[in-house]
């Protein structure tokens, strides 16, 4: 399971990047608000979610996406300024790979979008399909702390 920037690591392994169905390539400069659209809302990766919605977030343009990746959801590029894939700008997917089960999700840069209970929904389906369906109910009722989500950087040397 892969959660926005996953897409963006790795590079110089291809496996990895066969497992998450495609690889990060730029995002607007900017955090921006846009239209996701379900394109499979039959879907049990999809269920409880709403059809159409509204998130901000950086909206991330791909490169090498697999042909056997499934797109549950698009973004409507319409909506925002900067994306490259026109009228097919997957947003989130699945797809079996080597034997097991793969789920990658674009969205989740800002952290206060951990928060938002369908942003939370959908990150529970996407655990629930890779567990290979297993039964899981969310049982938390607490946030994580917001020093949990601080980033450290090592120096450059």
């Amino acid at each position: 399971m892969g959660i926005h920037g996953a897409s963006g690591a790795e590079y110089e392994w291809p496996w990895f990047g066969k497992l998450v169905g495609a690889r990060f390539e730029s995002h607007p400069p900017e955090l921006q608000r846009a239209t996701i659209i379900v394109q499979q809302p039959g879907s049990p990766l999809t269920e409880g979610l709403p059809e159409v919605w509204e998130h901000t977030e950086e909206w991330y343009n791909f490169k090498e996406i697999s042909s056997d990746i499934q797109v549950l959801a698009t973004v409507n590029e319409s909506t925002y300024k900067g994306g490259k894939h026109g009228d097919n700008h997957p947003i989130f997917w699945y797809h079996s790979f080597d034997g097991g089960r793969s789920f990658y999700t674009a969205l989740g840069h800002e952290p206060s979008v951990y928060t938002d209970p369908v942003f939370r929904k959908h990150i529970l389906l996407g655990l629930q399909y890779v567990i290979n369906g297993l039964p899981f109910t969310e049982h938390q009722t607490q946030y994580p702390a917001k020093e949990g989500f601080v980033k450290n950087y090592l120096p450059v040397v």
